[in-house]
């Protein structure tokens, strides 16, 4: 069910307004009264001949003129536009120089990567020696803890020995 109910709405059409032409007077030739002559009454009266001015020619030239150099315009914009579609967008050297590097460049490349090789080197170097001192010290710590552990058990046991044997005799 609808909250708002509307009446149909109707499409009227509506005739347009006609502009009668007004009738304009005309004299006639014989009686001299005035007549209508009707609804286009306009077009049937004499053409006037009207004489070329003097200037008429000038102006052909002047139009003439501005044609031509209108279609000269064309012609140029159309050129302009072949020759850019046709042209590098952008040119090669500032392609190139984006996406490649020079002969000095990889040079001074290969030798920050030397020295940072180098250094990396020096660096790995002192890590490993300082690890091999620390597993050097760390195994004789280890011998020394294994045999002084050895040593201990090797005396319970014989101390466990010394006691089995004084139980066996008795």
């Amino acid at each position: 069910m609808a909250l708002f109910r509307t009446a149909p709405v109707r499409l009227v059409r509506v005739p347009p307004k006609r502009l009668a032409p007004i009738p304009r007077p005309a004299r006639t030739i014989r009686t001299g009264r005035v007549r209508y002559r009707g609804y286009k009454w306009y077009h049937t009266r004499r053409k006037e001949k009207r004489h070329m001015t003097e200037n008429t020619t000038y102006f052909i030239f002047i139009g003439a003129a501005v044609v031509a150099l209108a279609a000269l315009a064309a012609l140029v914009n159309y050129v302009v536009s072949i020759v850019a579609a046709f042209r590098r967008s952008p040119p090669l050297p500032e392609e190139v120089a984006k996406a490649y590097a020079t002969k000095r460049e990889v040079a001074e490349l290969k030798q920050e990567i030397k020295t940072e090789r180098e250094r990396v080197d020096k660096i790995l170097a002192k890590q490993f020696d300082l690890i091999r001192g620390l597993t050097s010290e760390t195994n004789e710590r280890y011998i020394r803890l294994e045999s002084s552990i050895n040593t201990w058990q090797h005396g319970i046991e014989r101390l466990i020995g010394k006691i089995e044997g004084k139980v066996d005799s008795k």
